[in-house]
């Protein structure tokens, strides 16, 4: 133990004469295993960490999917119930859906969000309530009648209630009515929604949404389940799939080609953030792997300036293996203070990253730097102790005694060094290539996200999102009331234009429907659209162009048969190489000769889902908002003003004609792509920090590289110029074993970066993995820099004065 005490004393002593080495080594360090760490972390909390909810392992989701397009949808609550009565396979099965209430009285209107639950969902997630209770079967029976109860959440009762421990039995005064509140949730848990206000039973949704858990097309629903005890994945899947076969069989309009998926509760998530975290956590990996040659290559330069004191150990009879332990005792004094360094770095690093979105994780990650963070970091700082550290001590190690004390400290270099040294100006110059090629594609991807058209003018748009709920507006003539009188107080107002669409805008998805084509027995049973309910001046005020046909006018009155404009993808999909226009369609489920919809316009597609769609082109079906009344909306918003005081006066509006109205979310529609932007955004920035890093450092230790070779032949070089060897001679000579370096690093580095294209396939938008400018221009300013950092070295060369070199010799 004293020797052991002793050796670090020496090697903490020799760090302490060299201050400046151990400030870069420390600075290499820091950057590589904090970054790696930072990441890590984020994977850890996303990809390893278990669910927030009792045995996690046993809870699935399950959802419908369309057989023919492989398409994934939520679930409609009569095939949920019809599930839940013949499943064996779970111990519990629940189902919500997301849900809106408007609180009234107090201080004013706020509007709550919130979910409609089956009795079992809540327990499927492990919800316990603080206080009072969770709802009963009758409760949440849909076939029994409303329930009016809620269950607050911790949040809410301490934000809406002051944390009043007598608020059991009251009442939550709401547009659709008053509800008991029977029962507060426990800190924390909020169930699938980043925030949840209230739940209320399945049965107190009928006012609210009429019709929406008696419908079988509305597929609005999420499903979980608790597995039973030794009952597989595979197993539940096998039972779903014969569940959905005989609900095919005895629904065939409406579940011709729905299947059922089963699958652990967050895979959808994972499969989301996993690609992007892996690729930041290789990319970092990559990072610290370059630093860790730039050191190794800093403790070989150091090992041959100390070669005359390493023999001179030596012959006063220090063993191999204790000169091993001295230079392993220096890497490890180094490693750790990189560690603790880069720890400390990866804290404030991995809060930027989600501070500024670059991964969006859901409500229930939350990264901590916990024991297994600690660990890896502890695992990092040691590899990379032996990673730069074991190379120069075994080289140390065998240090010819007698032609080291003859040739003085640090003459000459060893054949094993300049092998060694090559070999990791190589690999950096690969490493580099890689992530400057990831990088570039990441920019080149970004670049077309930005120049994305939606398919409409997107400019100083802004959207309020309201829901004139209630009793008040429960019949169809009142909806229209509202919106005729509130599209003629925006129309009036100053410096703004105005338009109204339900329920959404872009990027959004929107409500699906499946419709029945007339005439069309060769197409599926049920196609579904995306349906949108939107006022006469919707198309001319986005912008969106008209092909055919025409648009809404005055005359798409309630009473007037029902018409429909169509986008170009919807008139291709259902009327191939046909005219549409005339064409009739209708819901799915109808069977009422006045539901028929007759195509009158086709439009241009917008991009409703957003940037990255899975669906491919988007199948819409646009809907007078006289004909289809809507409780929940949008306002669209043209304007130069300030979104501040553009939102004051339209909120100053609403109040004149409903006080008791509140706008439930305000946004520009360009921070709505921008947010579906900015985890590439994000991405791509951390990327380029990495590859920017990784390229100067590989700059860097080419020229050290070339640099400390030059030095180590100066009797060489002096010799040849006594020769008669010209200036250029000598410089193409080392450029010439620099290019050969960067050569060989450049093809190791287009082959790990063809590898790497394909994990960066799934991330990229409008370019391909394979892009040539990406891989062209990296490598060419890779060699550029590389011939950059060889000729300055290779110039040192060609100025060698021989009678001073061989006179110093």
């Amino acid at each position: 133990m004293e020797s052991v005490v002793h050796t670090f004393q020496q090697a903490l002593r020799g760090l302490t004469r060299q201050p400046r080495l151990v400030g870069g080594v420390l600075v290499l360090l820091t950057l590589g295993i904090g970054s790696t760490t930072a990441i890590f972390n984020l994977v850890s909390a996303a990809l390893l960490a278990e669910l927030p909810y009792p045995n996690p392992d046993r809870i699935v989701r399950i959802a419908t999917f369309d057989r023919s397009k492989d398409l994934e949808s939520r679930v409609s609550y009569p095939d949920f119930e019809d599930w839940r009565a013949g499943a064996t396979s779970f111990d519990a099965m629940g189902a919500a859906g997301d849900a809106r209430l408007t609180v009234t009285g107090g201080s004013g209107t706020e509007s709550l969000i919130g979910q409609y639950v089956s009795d079992d969902y809540l327990q499927v997630l492990g919800g316990v309530p603080g206080s009072g209770r969770l709802f009963d079967k009758q409760e949440t029976d849909i076939r029994s009648g409303v329930r009016a109860v809620v269950i607050l959440s911790h949040g809410y009762w301490q934000r809406g209630f002051g944390s009043d421990p007598r608020v059991l039995g009251k009442t939550l005064q709401t547009t659709v009515g008053a509800f008991e509140i029977v029962g507060i949730m426990n800190p924390g848990f909020v169930g699938h929604l980043e925030r949840a206000d209230f739940w209320i039973p399945a049965s107190a949704s009928k006012p609210i949404y009429p019709g929406w858990v008696e419908s079988r097309t509305r597929r609005w629903h999420q499903v979980v389940a608790r597995l039973k005890p030794g009952v597989s994945v595979d197993a539940a899947r096998s039972e779903r799939a014969l569940v959905a076969e005989r609900t095919s069989a005895a629904l065939p309009v409406s579940h011709a080609n729905l299947g059922v998926r089963v699958g652990p509760l967050d895979e959808t998530f994972r499969a989301q953030v996993g690609p992007g975290l892996l690729l930041l956590l290789g990319s970092a990996l990559f990072l610290l792997a370059i630093a860790c040659a730039n050191v190794a290559h800093l403790m070989l330069v150091r090992v041959q300036g100390r070669r005359a004191e390493i023999a001179l150990r030596s012959a006063l009879g220090s063993s191999r293996r204790r000169v091993i332990g001295l230079l392993l005792a220096e890497c490890l004094i180094l490693s750790l203070g990189g560690g603790a360094l880069g720890l400390l770095l990866a804290t404030f690093m991995s809060e930027a990253i989600l501070g500024l979105g670059a991964i969006d994780l859901p409500r229930y990650v939350r990264p901590e730097l916990d024991a297994t963070v600690f660990g890896a970091a502890l695992f990092l700082t040691l590899l990379t102790c032996v990673a730069f550290g074991l190379v120069p001590a075994l080289t140390a190690s065998r240090i010819d005694l007698r032609s080291a004390l003859m040739s003085g400290a640090g003459r000459g270099q060893s054949g094993r060094t300049s092998t060694l040294t090559r070999v990791l100006v190589i690999g950096q110059v690969a490493v580099s290539l890689t992530l400057l090629i990831g990088a570039s594609l990441l920019f080149s991807s970004l670049t077309r996200l930005q120049r994305f058209d939606p398919g409409f003018n997107a400019t100083d748009l802004i959207a309020f999102e309201i829901n004139p709920g209630g009793a008040k507006y429960r019949q169809p003539e009142a909806q229209r009331e509202f919106v005729r009188a509130l599209d003629d107080r925006l129309k009036r107002l100053s410096g703004v234009q105005a338009s109204i669409v339900a329920p959404h805008l872009p990027p959004r998805l929107f409500w699906p429907l499946d419709v029945r084509v007339e005439d069309r027995s060769d197409l599926d049973p049920t196609t579904r659209v995306e349906m949108h309910s939107v006022s006469s001046d919707f198309f001319g005020f986005l912008g969106v162009p008209l092909r055919a046909g025409r648009l809404f006018t005055i005359d798409d009155h309630p009473t007037a048969p029902r018409a429909a404009v169509i986008s170009e993808s919807t008139g291709r999909r259902l009327w191939p190489g046909q005219n549409p226009l005339g064409k009739r369609l209708r819901a799915a489920d109808s069977r009422n000769e006045a539901d028929w919809l007759n195509v009158v316009g086709v439009v241009g597609d917008v991009k409703y889902d957003g940037i990255r769609s899975p669906r491919g082109p988007d199948l819409d079906i646009y809907f007078p908002l006289e004909q289809f009344p809507s409780t929940y909306m949008t306002i669209a918003v043209r304007t130069d003003l300030d979104t501040g005081v553009a939102a004051a006066m339209i909120r100053r509006e609403l109040l004149a004609l409903d006080p008791a109205l509140p706008v439930l979310a305000v946004s520009t529609i360009a921070e709505r792509f921008a947010r579906e932007r900015s985890a590439t955004l994000l991405q791509a920035n951390l990327l380029g920090l990495f590859a920017s890093v990784a390229f100067v450092l590989a700059a860097a230790g080419l020229y050290s590289a070339i640099s400390y070779s030059v030095s180590r032949r100066t009797r060489e070089m002096s010799i040849r110029s006594a020769l008669g060897a010209r200036p250029g001679q000598l410089i193409r000579m080392v450029l010439g074993e620099g290019a050969l370096l960067t050569a060989l690093g450049l093809a190791l580095g287009l082959t790990a970066a063809l590898l790497l294209s394909f994990g960066l396939q799934g991330l990229l938008f409008g370019v391909s993995a394979l892009d040539p400018v990406a891989f062209g221009a990296s490598a060419a300013l890779l060699g550029l820099a590389a011939v950059v950092a060889c000729l300055v070295p290779a110039r040192s060369a060609s100025r060698i004065n021989p009678g001073a070199a061989l006179g110093a010799e």
